[in-house]
Order: structure tokens, then sequence, then C-alpha cells
């Protein structure tokens, strides 16, 4: 794996961020940007809605990657893992598993109990379903064509 850090987004870097997502997909980038930019807002106002972080790969100057983390609506031991994307010149290197340990560190020290991720059923992202399914995370429900017809939502689930 080349030289990577892992550390929190600025929110000066927003536009690099939404650049990593997009050069997989448009549309996910288009909703990442409106989180990012309504979680951030929150955060210079001074009030956050609930525990979350967004968290970045750097190789260099150079954002790599992206993940993150939201606490449940409904449990304070329950968090939904954020956008989760390693640009594709550098997918297979690591650097999605090093965000992943990162977050998981962070929220086992916040006391959680359960890593929730949410993905689709579209053949673009076999590869993420296989990603997670390595890291121990595993199918807990599936919601029938939620973003679009014969596209479902596959929901997945990790102790910690």
């Amino acid at each position: 794996m080349d030289r990577v850090t892992v550390r929190s987004m600025r929110p000066d870097e927003i536009d690099q961020v939404i650049a990593v997502i997009s050069a997989f997909s448009k549309t996910d980038a288009t909703y990442a940007k409106r989180y990012y930019e309504r979680h951030l807002a929150g955060l210079e106002a001074g009030i956050p809605r609930l525990d979350a972080e967004v968290l970045i790969a750097c190789a260099g100057r150079r954002i790599v990657g992206v993940s993150g983390f939201l606490q449940s609506d409904e449990w304070d031991d329950v968090y939904w893992l954020g956008w989760t994307y390693v640009h594709p010149s550098k997918q297979r290197s690591g650097i999605g598993s090093a965000l992943l340990r990162r977050v998981e560190r962070a929220l086992r020290s916040r006391g959680c109990r359960k890593l929730l991720v949410d993905t689709s059923s579209h053949k673009a992202y076999v590869p993420a379903l296989g990603f997670y399914r390595r890291l121990r995370f595993r199918l807990v429900a599936i919601i029938s064509d939620y973003y679009g017809r014969g596209e479902d939502q596959l929901i997945l689930a990790k102790d910690l």
C-alpha cells in the first residue's frame, strides 16, 4: 500500500472528496455533496446533529479515499457507515481497509455496539458488497426496488 494517512476532513476539502466519489458515480457524488455541506455547516455553527465524523485518506496531498460514520437516530450505540469510496486508481491497495479500521477504532472508543452500512444490488456495487463481506459485515436486510425498479437496497451489519 502507498504511504497513506487517514484524518478528519476539513470544510475546504469537500470538492476534492466529491471528485473521488464522482470517479465512481456522479449520482452518488451529488447526494454526498449535499450531505457533507449540511454536516459541515452544522459543525461550523456549533450544532452537529448527532455524533458523526468524515474521514479522508491522503496519499501525499491527494485525497484518495473517504469514509465516516453517523450515529443512529434511534440508538446511541448504533452507527451508520458514511459514504465510503476509494478512487478507482487506488482500489485494492488497502486504503478502504485502512479507512474502515480507523472508523471501527473511533466507534469502539465511543461504545458502539453495531455498525450498519447500505449499498445497492446494482452490478456496479458488487465489489463494494464483497469488500464489506471480507470485513465481516453480514447481510441483514434487503429493501426491494429501493433505488428504482430492480435495484434493491442491501443493508449490512457488523457487531463491534
